[in-house]
């Protein structure tokens, strides 16, 4: 079944309440009440409760609670950043894997959020590397994980000797050089 409207679309939907949450926030001052956040969460709830796709849904929630974003990030609760972000797993619900994480790495969204947004391309002269939290998570969080596994789930280990270790699926110098892409 096809995904009815886009979490964006329904965001604007609600502009009436976001006039109503601005003059709250004026006129009150407290410090929980905030437009977009307020927004998002009535625009996600509303598509929830009101459309038939429960399977689409259950597995867009969670892709997005593997893949995350913030509402304590530098795009400060924008409400459309947080629409079209879901729009993704929407979208690639029964999808290919490769695209959501192509899309989320393309959206403004994740890299404000993982601060790969204009990162400086490396200068080993000047001491100017690009950050690696991104290249780390898709890496640690979003795709192989940290050690190699058989194929019944267990870790693999490496024995020296005496010493029996996890084998590692990366190490740092994997995840500089996909810094690098990220620039």
């Amino acid at each position: 079944m096809p995904i009815t409207y886009s979490f964006e679309s329904v965001v604007i939907d609600y502009y009436q309440y976001v006039r109503y949450a601005l003059f709250a926030r004026d006129n009150t001052s407290p410090e929980n009440v905030s437009a977009s956040i307020r927004c998002w969460e009535y625009a996600w709830w509303q598509y929830h409760m009101t459309q038939p796709d429960l399977l689409h849904q259950k597995i867009a929630l969670a892709l997005s609670e593997i893949i995350v974003i913030s509402t304590k990030s530098a795009f400060s609760n924008d409400t459309y950043a947080f629409g079209s972000f879901y729009d993704i797993f929407m979208t690639h619900a029964f999808g290919n894997y490769r695209d959501i994480i192509q899309e989320v790495t393309y959206h403004p969204a994740m890299g404000s959020y993982l601060t790969y947004l204009a990162n400086p391309k490396s200068d080993t002269i000047n001491n100017i590397f690009p950050d690696e939290k991104y290249a780390r998570e898709v890496m640690q969080l979003f795709t192989i994980g940290l050690d190699s596994l058989h194929l019944n789930g267990q870790s693999v280990y490496q024995i020296n000797g005496n010493d029996t270790s996890k084998v590692a699926t990366y190490d740092n110098e994997t995840i500089l050089e996909y810094s690098k892409i990220f620039t």
